[in-house]
């Protein structure tokens, strides 16, 4: 399908654009190639869809998401205290991408 002139500017008044001669030459360019691919998706073989009216027990199980099981693993937490914090310090604080002293150093928030 070829572009008019009409179509063009119908398009671009719709779009609210404002475009040159040269813009306006590349985007019915562009129209013409995105209708191009369009028409040739109406080729590819469709054979193979799901049609849930005619048969519902056609869906496939992939399509099923009802076997789904949550694979995470459960959350723990570990309460560290003054005291127990000697012992494990140097594991706290190892994947710190700063650190200062015994501590992290974060960005200043307020001014």
């Amino acid at each position: 399908m070829e572009i008019t002139e009409e179509m063009l500017n119908h398009m671009i008044l719709l779009s609210n654009l404002q475009l040159s001669s040269e813009e306006k030459k590349q985007a019915k360019k562009d129209m013409e190639q995105m209708i191009k691919y369009v028409s040739a998706l109406e080729d590819v073989d469709n054979i193979n869809e799901v049609n849930i009216e005619d048969d519902a027990n056609s869906i496939n199980d992939s399509m099923d998401n009802s076997k789904i099981v949550n694979v995470f693993r459960e959350d723990t937490t570990i309460c560290y205290n003054q005291t127990s914090l000697e012992g494990h310090r140097e594991q706290i604080l190892f994947n710190a991408p700063k650190r200062k002293e015994n501590g992290f150093v974060v960005p200043k928030t307020i001014d």
